[in-house]
């Protein structure tokens, strides 16, 4: 089994060297070998804002999208069985990043998915599942 990822993160923008505001970038490809693996590509793409309000320096807002292309052996699986083909999935994902203490961070997200698993079948088999939205929360605590 085989896997090549590049991942570019990069700060493009901030105003001063003093200042916590700043931009940054990302981009994430992903391939291997569609023989065995569920998700043969992915590629994640997004924008973040560090510093984003007065007085919240430690802060973060971030935006992404990416997309996941099922495996050509998944995608032949489906077509012999007689299944729906899987495709493609996309996401879009909001996040925000709150330093609430010196010694906790909080970080609601939500995400919204067009084509999970890439359109996999629904329990009845007949269709595909429906779009999703999705809403967390990840806690950190530093001890």
């Amino acid at each position: 089994n085989w896997m090549v990822y590049g991942i570019i993160d990069q700060m493009i923008w901030r105003p001063s060297l003093q200042s916590a505001r700043s931009v940054g970038v990302f981009l994430r490809a992903t391939g291997n070998g569609g023989d065995r693996n569920l998700i043969s590509f992915a590629i994640d793409a997004g924008v973040n804002l560090k510093a984003p309000f007065r007085g919240r320096d430690n802060d973060t807002i971030g935006l992404g999208w990416g997309i996941g292309r099922a495996s050509s052996g998944q995608r032949q699986f489906d077509h012999d069985s007689g299944s729906i083909v899987q495709g493609n999935e996309n996401h879009l994902e909001l996040t925000y990043q709150a330093q609430v203490t010196p010694w906790m961070v909080m970080q609601p997200d939500f995400q919204y998915v067009w084509n999970p698993s890439g359109g996999v079948a629904d329990w009845t088999g007949n269709r595909r599942v429906g779009n999703e939205a999705v809403f967390g929360l990840h806690s950190s605590l530093t001890f």
